[in-house]
């Protein structure tokens, strides 16, 4: 395998995001103890992926309750709490508050409306940061309940697919649904555009690659016509939160592709994460306006970076054994 220890911007992330996520879960697990059985805590964003700078990453969490126990004024309680908790470690300037992610989610809601028209983009968003780069806060027993509801949700029914495309399809949903959201929040929000383009098209398509590639080498199959066991389900779906690098390297080594190919891939990651760790670079892309601009910039190396990274990308795609190769075409692009 890969050896991860050689791409040291990567690795200083990865040891500093888990050194803060080891504080936040410590105080975590203090302040809501009255409560645990009935509420988890998972950090998402750039401390989920294990990708996190001390000087550029905003710290980012989700609060799932069970409604059954806990009224929404206790959940709401509860996130007051760790806000202020997680203030003390972070820094309430570091805290992402009153966005996607400052709000309590109920258990119930997590399995209803799937694909449905009562279904939305935080909900969606809610499902995937979860699965895809939730690292648990909080005590084990309320975030196995998540997780098989979720389990449940997609994989309870004949609607799964041999392959448990319901889920595949979710994973690619999502990443389209950043991709438009980039659009929106560009063109009618007003967002600045240089950090989100970057970060769109290297580490949330990066972290897309991954999730894809890890569901071919260990997505869960039945024949047709049979149900999964949910048990198996919920075992797989526990390893699609793994930081994306490492579950990239896991999944090219249990197909026996081409580490080569993937060594290409990571010393470009590696080359971009390194520049949006350092402040400067990311205090001049909140200030670009568009592509013109970042290219006559001091910068102007970060897209021709992003479109090398993406090209390798594609290429350690070609490069895998022909029938991963195909079942990742049939189950995410077809």
């Amino acid at each position: 395998m890969v050896d991860l220890g050689m791409f040291k911007a990567l690795q200083a992330s990865q040891d500093h995001s888990s050194e803060m996520i080891r504080q936040a879960s410590r105080v975590t697990r203090e302040s809501l103890q009255a409560v645990q059985d009935y509420l988890c805590v998972v950090a998402v964003g750039s401390y989920g992926r294990g990708e996190a700078s001390e000087m550029t990453s905003d710290f980012e969490w989700l609060v799932v309750y069970d409604d059954a126990h806990l009224s929404r004024q206790e959940a709401d309680l509860s996130q007051a709490t760790l806000t202020r908790e997680f203030a003390r470690i972070f820094g309430r300037e570091r805290l992402s508050i009153n966005k996607t992610f400052g709000e309590v989610c109920a258990i119930s809601d997590l399995g209803m409306n799937v694909g449905g028209t009562a279904d939305t983009n935080r909900k969606l968003t809610y499902r995937m940061l979860i699965l895809t780069e939730g690292r648990l806060l909080s005590s084990e027993a309320f975030h196995d309940r998540v997780i098989v509801r979720l389990a449940e949700t997609y994989a309870g029914s004949y609607t799964a697919g041999h392959r448990l495309l319901s889920l595949a399809t979710e994973v690619a949903r999502y990443w389209r649904t950043l991709r438009i959201d980039y659009k929106f929040k560009v063109d009618e929000g007003n967002k600045p555009w240089g950090v989100r383009s970057i970060k769109l098209r290297s580490s949330r398509r990066f972290s897309y690659l991954s999730s894809a590639v890890h569901f071919v080498a260990f997505g869960p199959r039945v024949n047709f016509g049979s149900a999964f066991n949910i048990d198996d389900v919920t075992k797989f779906m526990k390893t699609m939160s793994a930081s994306p690098t490492t579950r990239l390297c896991v999944a090219i080594e249990a197909m026996g592709s081409s580490e080569g190919q993937l060594q290409l891939v990571l010393e470009k990651y590696e080359e971009i994460h390194a520049q949006l760790c350092n402040l400067a670079v990311r205090t001049r892309l909140d200030k670009v306006k568009s592509p013109a601009d970042l290219n006559m910039g001091p910068d102007s190396r970060l897209l021709p970076l992003v479109r090398e990274l993406h090209g390798r990308m594609a290429e350690l795609i070609l490069a895998l054994p022909t029938a991963h190769r195909q079942q990742l075409v049939e189950m995410f692009l077809l």
